[in-house]
């Protein structure tokens, strides 16, 4: 007879209470699990976001804080309090371009440019013409809905000449070249009253002694218009000019990638993906001393006497992270960006995260 005090094993009753109990922690582990790897998906796009915004608006920042700026010399371009006194046409000390191959002739005037591009691609105000290649399709165009923004400065390194010039058409000669200075650079060369703009018409070298040519192949004249000394400095001239434009690449969902580029020297470069939307806000100085925050298509906008720029970048992270379409509306400065269900000027939508980086950038060189 069968001794039931010494069965071994489970019971049915028993196995199955097992089972679901081992069944309910499975579960509870798959969903912290998910739950884990879920909000891992989302931190890593609000880290990728954050390095995109202040990236964006770090590069940006370089360049548009130094707009107009050229060594000591007085920027007589955006000085405000001067503006009702110079006489544009002769007898202002501003920068003489021989140049013929920069692409801004009056750096004077044109020191800092903005544009508002609608929906159909048309910029406001008119393009100028160093900037008809983005507009009629290049490298690639900017988006429509955004903005562009433009500015003029100098490098903040500098080198000084060997000697004095003897002659107006004397090339500008320098000990080294730490700057790499190279054929078709446009090179500023002043001191604090006076300076000019040409365009190198030689291959520098390396080896000393380094001699900047200027000869009238890319120059109105191989004159310059003083003599400049071994006091002057001598530095390279940029045109920044930053807008959003399409990667031609494509997210998980099909959309297009967005990214910041700038445009220098005739070229476009992508400086980081993820920007969405860029809008700019011009704070033009007043007679009383305060500021008024224009767009750039504002018929009052006096670049020159624009004192402070305010910029606003919405960005987003290409992986679907969020539960549901993002229609949410993000205010940027002077215009909302809002979801695909609504009228206005709208984002991707989709289940992309998005945050807006905003700064107001003040300038330095204002006299």
């Amino acid at each position: 007879m069968l001794n039931r005090e010494s069965q071994k094993g489970l019971t049915l009753v028993e196995l199955m209470i097992a089972s679901s109990l081992s069944i309910a922690i499975l579960g509870g582990m798959l969903h912290l699990m998910e739950g884990t790897r879920y909000t891992s998906r989302l931190n890593d796009s609000l880290s990728s976001i954050h390095l995109t915004g202040h990236y964006g608006l770090d590069l940006m920042r370089t360049s548009l804080k130094y707009r107009g700026f050229e060594g000591c010399k007085r920027p007589v371009s955006v000085d405000p309090r001067q503006e009702d006194f110079i006489d544009w046409e002769e007898g202002a000390e501003y920068t003489t371009n021989v140049s013929t191959s920069f692409v801004i002739n009056d750096v004077a005037r044109d020191s800092l440019r903005g544009f508002e591009v609608d929906e159909s691609g048309g910029w406001s105000p008119s393009v100028t013409p160093d900037l008809q290649p983005l507009q009629e399709g290049g490298n690639p165009q900017p988006i429509p809905n955004s903005d562009v923004v433009s500015v003029y400065y100098v490098s903040r390194q500098s080198v000084r000449p060997s000697v004095d010039m003897a002659s107006l058409d004397e090339n500008i000669r320098i000990s080294d070249n730490s700057m790499s200075f190279s054929k078709g650079d446009t090179v500023f060369i002043g001191d604090c009253t006076r300076s000019n703009l040409f365009t190198i018409t030689n291959m520098p070298g390396s080896n000393f002694p380094i001699s900047l040519e200027h000869a009238d192949s890319s120059n109105a004249t191989e004159e310059l218009t003083y003599l400049f000394n071994t006091t002057s400095d001598v530095r390279i001239a940029y045109v920044d000019t930053f807008y959003v434009g399409d990667t031609g690449r494509k997210t998980e969902n099909n959309d297009p990638v967005y990214a910041l580029y700038r445009y220098r020297n005739g070229e476009s470069v992508e400086i980081i993906e993820g920007v969405e939307n860029l809008q700019v806000m011009y704070g033009q100085e007043l007679s009383t001393g305060n500021v008024r925050f224009l767009t750039a298509d504002e018929a009052s906008l006096n670049m020159r006497l624009v004192s402070v720029v305010q910029l606003g970048m919405l960005i987003y992270h290409q992986s679907s992270v969020l539960d549901t379409e993002d229609d949410s509306t993000y205010g940027l400065p002077g215009q909302d960006i809002v979801g695909t269900d609504s009228e206005g000027v709208s984002h991707l939508g989709g289940r992309y995260m998005r945050r807006v980086f905003t700064e107001t950038i003040h300038m330095l060189n204002r006299s």
